[in-house]
């Protein structure tokens, strides 16, 4: 027998050579063993051709090529046309291996290594916690513990302003409230308690209804410790007491239900209508009607009102005892709730509706607490479904216990990630407390993938080396998932709002640390659970030894050195689903499908529009919502604005004050502001200076400082502006303000916010005091600003981070795929998919707010994963079809990720039981994250590529590496198939009939096909490993 060698890299295996007794034919070798007492044997026809003699190392290939001599059966020649057929198979399918890629040799090479880094940390992790598998479990356990313990008792805070949440970081709406509140001078904020009493729209104009509103003032007036507060302010009643301010109807009788009793006595009804109507208050203070009486009606003719919707009462609480005042607001909320139920039993025809400035804050964070018993329950319905997909009905096989531990795992790596950054300091808001639920989804994906590939190991071999193999299969698909998934938080991280930049700072970390945790924590839980097998200990009752051996175990005892061939339910089912998806006629609906559904999607989703109403963030049956649905319906003045003054500019001077205002008139020329702000100090001092009082005292004749200690000397000008105008030492004015007020502003919708916010920017940017410098000396403020430049900025935050996601994705994939063609998949699919999650929400009639934006955000990151797990095994696929590379990819990995599509689901299920609409909002939008995920990665992207995806020959340019025996199917071979014959192709197929166990090399792949008969021959496929272009 003489042979031919050749370099690997001028030839893949020579012409069959005739010999006396067979056919020599030159092939590669994929196992240093000699191969003897084989038979080759044509299995479409199960024809012998012949057996195989010998095999010959090439040595100009270092022993990389090996020549099989095929010998004849008995006497008779080898079969010369089956062995012929195998010869030109051979012979077409050959192709030298290229140990550089011709078209990006430094990125082929750079990928290659930067591969195999990856691949050798991940296996040598694993395969260390393999070896001890308790010292991983204990340590992992006591690191979770300790460092969530040494977080929560250290820096952890529940924040709920919403002016730190919202508010970008470079907010000038944040710059111009820090110098109010600490540079101004104008004196601290009260804190307002506001009432509202109406009925239900009806006219509550009469002396009954006014008694209920006095019956509020003074059982909030008899509260214990409000004495106390409001004897620290400043304001100063009547009687020349130091107490709280109270703006209501109740005013205009000096909150004394007697004086009311007397005026109603002497003139009735009419009497008191005449009172309320008046424009100021007894000592000349001036009324803002809208602000005490709901969209209030009067008589144009004699000025008297005919009829009011609501009552509102303002109480105005001193702000200097903290600790004090919190008790206070405590108690005036349960008096309120108390009066609510109390006017309900008695059927009183006014409903009461309260607000505390601290209701926001109170009501979010009982919205996570209330929410918070949401998180056993995902635990447990995990623990459930873990269970349920690891159970076998066999006491000893089944590994339900191991579920348990996968859903462990990610508790612990929430555990601890969750601590360092309670450490850190990162606040928890109403929006991290979604994070759990996702990653208890997420985190169950890679533990799926990693079991599937240790149960697809040989039974066999010790759990250490089936660890190994498992990872070295799916290590490098479980890191680029995490780490797409990583990228795609750390873009997060370049938002200006401080609930998205803190949320995936939060997250990042999780899905590291949940990635550390499975390949050391679950890893290890695997190996004990394995030993607890070997020992033929129950499940869940470890301590238990079954005295019945299971037949399947049995069976392994019995055959120690055969590997198992049959396929599980679940390989079987994708083998099943596999070959349905891929006939012809079903390619096509899928393709039609898929992207008429994208082109509705793309058409829904310019129908999208920003809304927002503070009241989502609330619970479902928070008081809050009622108050301000009452405030909305029953009340004119929504929105109060403050316009102030500041800065090195003598605001007494008349050209300033000219300055001073056109401003304000240029912001009321807006539609959105009132036409006459009611209170503003310049011009009521202008009309000041005008009166025959300032003529009487000779104003005229004084100086500015003099005029302005004059003025406010008045009680009733004191009282009205003597808070808005900050003095100096020496009488000069340094800062000011007025008010206005918003009109025809609907605050749920989005877009008339942004618009009142970039008008009044405009105005306010063109005023001549304010060009050329950073800090504005004119401006205007309200706390509402907070929000409204959140949903300035989230259009464009938005459409950055998906443009960017999108691009880190790709670049991610275009340095972890082993072929370059997989950034024309993945690029694509994710905003073909972020385009169907758009139009999806718009459907389900969700609408880009707080919510949606970060649900948004974080979307790319998971989606991505469904896409890069079959991307990437269909890339190591050894089959040489396209569809054979399908196929083989939903077999091996289509259970798994079904699976963790599910888990994902259950993950957040329970955000459906939530009160809030937040995690409502967010079931929805995750809900529909992953059934696009799942039905894109295991229906859409499987057609594609069985389409026009890459595949094993010389017409695509793909190389085969040396060492591989690939025989390649004839076409025609896309038939039906019944489970028994599915793994049949026509063509020739290599069955090596023999007793010897080679041991293969850690570059292989061994397939085992299942056989029609458990007593069947095993089926042997070398096939390819391929290094791509």
């Amino acid at each position: 027998m003489t042979s031919s060698p050749c370099g690997m890299l001028e030839c893949f295996a020579n012409k069959a050579e005739s010999t006396d007794s067979g056919i020599a034919v030159d092939i590669p070798n994929k196992d240093k063993n000699v191969l003897d007492d084989d038979t080759l044997v044509d299995e479409t026809t199960d024809t012998g051709i012949g057996e195989i003699d010998s095999v010959i190392r090439s040595p100009s290939s270092g022993g990389g090529l090996t020549q099989l001599s095929v010998k004849s059966h008995g006497a008779k020649p080898a079969n010369g046309e089956a062995l012929q057929g195998f010869e030109n198979e051979l012979s077409e399918n050959a192709a030298p291996k290229r140990n550089r890629n011709p078209i990006f040799p430094l990125w082929s090479q750079f990928t290659s290594i930067f591969h195999s880094m990856i691949q050798s940390f991940v296996v040598s992790v694993a395969v260390a916690s393999a070896r001890r598998p308790k010292i991983t479990i204990l340590s992992v356990t006591m690191i979770s513990f300790g460092l969530l313990a040494a977080g929560w008792f250290t820096n952890f805070n529940i924040n709920t302003d919403e002016q730190e949440i919202y508010a970008p970081f470079k907010s000038r709406t944040k710059t111009h409230s820090e110098w109010i509140n600490n540079e101004s001078g104008f004196p601290g904020n009260a804190r307002v308690f506001t009432v509202s009493l109406h009925a239900d729209g009806d006219n509550v104009l009469g002396s009954d209804y006014i008694r209920q509103v006095f019956q509020v003032v003074d059982s909030v007036r008899a509260i214990e410790g409000y004495d106390h507060v409001c004897s620290q302010g400043d304001y100063v009643n009547f009687d020349g007491d130091v107490t709280c301010k109270i703006a209501s109807v109740s005013r205009f009788f000096k909150h004394d239900i007697d004086v009311f009793e007397e005026v109603y006595e002497e003139g009735g009804e009419e009497a008191i209508t005449k009172v309320i109507s008046a424009d100021t208050y007894e000592n000349l203070t001036p009324v803002d009607t809208d602000m005490i009486l709901g969209n209030y009606v009067d008589d144009p003719d004699t000025g008297l009102i005919e009829s009011v919707d609501s009552y509102l009462v303002f109480f105005f609480l001193a702000n200097k005892d903290k600790e004090g005042l919190e008790k206070l607001e405590g108690l005036m909320m349960d008096k309120m709730a108390q009066m609510q139920v109390e006017w309900d039993n008695d059927a009183s025809p006014l409903k009461l509706e309260y607000f505390a400035m601290r209701s926001y804050s109170d009501e979010f964070q009982r919205a996570i607490e209330k929410d918070l018993y949401l998180l056993p329950i995902v635990f447990f319905l995990m623990s459930g479904f873990t269970c349920l997909v690891f159970f076998r009905c066999d006491r000893v096989q089944s590994r339900s216990l191991l579920g348990i531990g996968s859903v462990v795992t990610i508790l612990l790596a929430i555990m601890s990630s969750f601590g360092i950054l309670f450490m850190i300091g990162v606040p928890f808001t109403s929006m991290t407390q979604i994070l759990p639920f996702v990653v208890f989804g997420v985190g169950l994906d890679d533990a799926f993938i990693i079991t599937g590939a240790y149960f697809r190991t040989d039974p066999d071999k010790e759990p250490e080396e089936r660890i190994r193999e498992a990872m070295e299969e799916v290590g490098l698909s479980i890191s680029v998932t995490t780490i797409t998934t990583m990228v795609a938080f750390m873009l997060g991280l370049l938002s200006t709002i401080p609930a998205i930049y803190w949320l995936n700072l939060y997250a990042f970390p999780t899905i590291a640390v949940d990635f550390l945790f499975q390949i050391t924590f679950f890893v290890a839980l695997i190996v004990l659970d394995e030993r607890r097998i070997q020992a033929n200990r129950m499940d869940c009752c470890t301590c238990i030894t079954s005295k019945k051996v299971s037949e399947d175990w049995e069976s392994d005892i019995a055959a120690p050195n055969q590997t198992r061939t049959r396929k599980t339910v679940s390989e079987r089912f994708m083998a099943w689903y596999a070959r349905k998806l891929l006939r012809p006629w079903v390619k096509f609906v899928v393709v039609v499908l898929f992207l008429g559904y994208a082109g509705f999607c793309s058409y829904t989703t310019t129908k999208l529009t920003q809304e927002f109403d503070f009241a989502d963030l609330l619970p479902a049956d928070s008081y809050v919502k009622d108050f301000l649905y009452s405030i909305e319906t029953y009340t004119t003045r929504v929105l109060g604005v403050g316009i102030y003054f500041r800065g090195d500019h003598d605001q007494m001077d008349p050209d300033m004050q000219r300055q001073m205002k056109n401003y304000v008139d240029e912001l009321s020329a807006l539609p959105q502001f009132i036409d006459d702000p009611p209170f503003c100090w310049f011009r009521d001092f202008e009309e000041f200076m005008n009166s025959s009082l300032a003529k009487g005292v000779g104003l005229e004749n004084m100086t500015y400082t003099e005029q302005l200690d004059y003025a406010f000397s008045v009680p009733a000008i004191k009282e009205t502006y003597g808070k808005h105008v900050v003095r100096n030492e020496s009488g000069a004015i340094t800062a000011s303000r007025c008010f206005t007020y918003a009109e025809n502003v609907d605050l749920k919708v989005v877009k008339d916010q942004i618009g009142i916010l970039q008008a009044q920017r405009e105005v306010t940017a063109r005023q001549p005091i304010n060009q050329g410098t950073k800090d504005w000396s004119f401006f205007t403020f309200d706390r509402v600003y907070f929000i409204w430049e959140f949903y300035a900025v989230a259009v464009e935050e938005l459409i950055y981070t998906t443009i960017s996601g999108v691009a880190a994705v790709c670049a991610v994939g275009f340095l972890f795929f082993p072929h370059w063609t997989g950034i024309f998949f993945v690029g694509p699919l994710i905003a073909m998919l972020y385009i169907n999650l758009l139009g999806t929400l718009q459907w389900a009639g969700l609408h880009i707010n707080a919510v949606t934006y970060i649900c948004l955000v974080i979307s790319i990151g998971l989606m991505v994963d469904f896409i890069v797990h079959v991307l990437l095994r269909y890339y190591e696929s050894s089959k040489r079809t396209r569809e054979d590379r399908v196929r083989d990819t939903l077999e091996t990995m289509g259970a798994s990720i079904l699976v963790g599509g599910l888990s994902t689901s259950l993950g957040v299920l329970p955000l459906a039981l939530s009160t809030s609409n937040i995690l409502s909002t967010v079931f929805i939008s995750f809900f529909a994250m992953i059934a696009l995920g799942v039905t894109h990665g295991l229906v859409f992207l499987p057609v594609l590529l069985s389409i026009c995806g890459p595949t094993g020959t010389m017409d695509s340019v793909d190389i085969i590496e040396e060492g591989d025996l690939v025989l390649k199917p004839q076409s025609g071979s896309d038939t039906d198939q019944s489970d028994d014959d599915s793994d049949k192709t026509t063509g020739f197929n290599v069955k090596a009939q023999s007793s010897y166990n080679s041991e293969p090399s850690h570059h292989e792949v061994l397939h085992s096909s299942r056989t029609m008969r458990e007593e069947s021959l095993e089926v042997v496929q070398w096939s390819t490993t391929m290094a791509w272009i």
